[in-house]
């Protein structure tokens, strides 16, 4: 069994991009390339690009961990399918 793990919502991502690549994906499994997937809001580790220059990605993230710290951190900016009620949907 192929078991795909995914992660959606980076700052800049954009909806259409999301839409995209949930094509992609129902292609893989209506291929049979892949039998199980998970998908995970993207989350900023204290040592990606993200976590150490949220500006150049349009976030802020509140409260920065000291260098060197363990763990994640969360970037405000929240993803738009996060953001939006079913009714604001376009």
């Amino acid at each position: 069994m192929v078991h795909a793990y995914l992660m959606y919502g980076f700052p800049t991502e954009t909806a259409q991009e999301t839409i995209d690549a949930l094509e992609i994906v129902r292609q893989f499994f209506h291929g049979g390339l892949i039998q199980s997937a998970f998908w995970h809001v993207f989350t900023a580790t204290v040592h990606s690009d993200v976590g150490r220059h949220p500006e150049r990605y349009q976030c802020t993230i509140p409260v920065r961990p000291p260098a060197g710290s363990p763990g994640t951190i969360s970037c405000i900016k929240i993803p738009w399918a996060l953001t939006r009620r079913p009714s604001q949907q376009a």
